[in-house]
């Protein structure tokens, strides 16, 4: 699924895109959690330092996507530029980035993800197996949305 907002032809509204996702929350939990986006998308970004917790974690990732601005001349940079400043927040930066790139990649797609970032990807699925490249992880992806 996508994230989305009711008018695609206005400005991509972060903020709103999470909130849709309240809905999908325990009603006892919204308000809750309608806090915690309204304390992420004003900051600062010392607040969720250190973000080790899931929670600041994602506020801090929150933080830094709306607090990037998409460029006119290439609107799915963003994309990059947002995850350079997730990683900048520092502390747990490799959850803050999870998160945040979580969230971009469901707004802009794997085409928004530079080949020179892609060809660093690789991994094995168990020790002395064949390593595994970003298309394979793609290609594995899609069989289990298929599956």
């Amino acid at each position: 699924m996508y994230i989305t907002t009711d008018d695609p032809d206005q400005a991509f509204d972060w903020e709103a895109a999470v909130r849709n996702g309240l809905q999908h929350v325990a009603e006892d939990r919204r308000e809750r959690w309608d806090a915690l986006i309204a304390e992420a998308v004003t900051g600062p970004p010392g607040l969720f330092n250190p973000n080790g917790w899931v929670v600041t974690a994602f506020q801090a990732a929150l933080l830094a996507i709306v607090n990037t601005s998409e460029p006119q001349e290439q609107p799915s940079d963003h994309l990059c530029e947002a995850l350079v400043a997730a990683v900048r927040v520092g502390n747990d930066t490799d959850t803050v980035a999870a998160i945040a790139g979580a969230l971009l990649g469901a707004r802009w797609g794997t085409g928004a993800i530079p080949d020179e970032w892609l060809n660093l990807i690789h991994g094995d699925r168990r020790r002395g197996s064949t390593q595994m490249r970003a298309s394979d992880l793609e290609q594995l992806a899609r069989n289990t949305v298929l599956a």
